[in-house]
């Protein structure tokens, strides 16, 4: 679970409906600090963060947040088979996509 104050990193930046064109929001790979926790409407648990302020919500009665779901917490992040995979197939993209070289997958 997350706590106010924990480092998180964002682990998914797309878009899931139209926004308006003030709003911030995180980005992948990028690491924010929880400011606040608070259950969204649809029942899940969601988060603001230091490092983005967007406008506050008069329907929810507070500043709109981005769901969990979109966080990875630091301190357990490191230990993660899962995010060391995802962050290796990540750069070889962007190699790839920077040098225009085919890597070979060693498998």
């Amino acid at each position: 679970m997350f706590k106010i104050g924990q480092s998180v990193i964002c682990i998914d930046d797309t878009p899931r409906r139209p926004l308006p064109s003030d709003f911030q929001t995180p980005i992948k790979g990028h690491i924010y600090t929880v400011r606040d926790i608070y259950e969204h409407p649809n029942g899940e648990i969601a988060i603001t963060v230091e490092e983005i302020i967007n406008r506050f919500s008069d329907n929810l009665d507070r500043e709109l947040g981005f769901l969990i779901d979109r966080f990875r917490p630091i301190d357990t992040l490191w230990q993660s088979e899962e995010w060391a995979e995802e962050t290796l197939e990540r750069i070889m993209e962007e190699m790839e996509n920077e040098f225009l070289v085919r890597i070979p997958n060693k498998n």
